[in-house]
């Protein structure tokens, strides 16, 4: 008969078997006065975002956004760049001075410009299934902001094929995007507080692989969330699922054993004499 040790041993295995499944939530990163290049990284089960990199130093600082749990099934949804992004004309990434840090449940980034006195803040948070940033400023400014992927295999509904650039859409509040990733097709969406005053799609021999927005004011919160897939679930990877139904099984059958054991006797060879 198996022992409380050998039940508790099992149970321990099999526990210890969801660890793949166990996903931690929240914000995690920390940036020194002296170094604004820091990494930041948000997850939750279906959602993970890195901003900035310290070993990518000509792309400070960005937001990915990627969706799916565990991280090896992550999809690329994404990316805001501030190397490709302007205000009042001057790069984000060349032309301010920045430094993110973790307020709340949210990372704030504050800008300041090296040519003038202008203040901006970009804040990020995720609520619910959005992932919410905002820019606000002290005064007006004209923004221009560039969502990047390679690629999008179509923008409010059209692959634009054939057409000659700039690819100019009809300004909304609400833009869809496609794409796929491994013969899956996705449908993401961004969603504006305000109408942007210019929407232009752009692409290169790939395919479309940004979109640019411009805006005057001194707000805009800009929603990006994933608004379907063609599978049925992409919180938890089928293939993770093995670990614990392995487990269950060799458990039940390491019981099972025990408690039919037998016992194998062995016989010393006899010779005559």
């Amino acid at each position: 008969m198996r022992t409380l040790v050998d039940i508790l041993f099992v149970v321990l295995v099999v526990s210890l078997s969801f660890t793949p499944l166990i996903c931690p939530r929240g914000w995690d990163g920390y940036a020194p006065e002296s170094q604004s290049n820091t990494t930041f990284v948000y997850q939750n089960e279906t959602c993970y975002i890195r901003y900035s990199d310290e070993t990518i130093r000509t792309d400070k600082p960005h937001i990915f956004l990627l969706e799916g749990w565990p991280i090896k099934s992550l999809v690329d949804l994404i990316e805001l760049s501030d190397h490709q992004s302007f205000v009042n004309g001057l790069n984000l990434y060349e032309d301010f001075e920045s430094h993110g840090k973790l307020v709340g449940e949210g990372l704030t980034v504050s800008y300041r410009s090296n040519h003038g006195s202008l203040r901006l803040t970009k804040s990020v948070r995720v609520m619910d299934e959005e992932v919410v940033v905002t820019y606000d400023s002290d005064q007006p400014i004209e923004l221009r902001l560039t969502f990047w992927r390679w690629c999008f295999s179509a923008v409010d509904g059209y692959d634009y094929r054939g057409l000659p650039q700039p690819l100019k859409i009809k300004p909304t509040d609400t833009l869809r995007f496609e794409f796929e990733d491994e013969s899956q097709t996705y449908r993401g969406v961004l969603k504006f507080s305000s109408e942007p005053s210019n929407i232009e799609v752009g692409k290169d021999l790939d395919g479309l692989n940004k979109i640019l927005i411009d805006y005057v004011g001194s707000h805009l919160s800009i929603k990006i969330a994933l608004e379907s897939a063609n599978r049925s679930s992409l919180k938890i990877a089928n293939k993770d699922l093995l670990y614990p139904l392995i487990s269950i099984i060799f458990g039940a059958v390491y019981l099972k054993v025990g408690r039919y054991a037998f016992v194998v006797k062995i016989r010393p060879n006899r010779t005559g004499h």
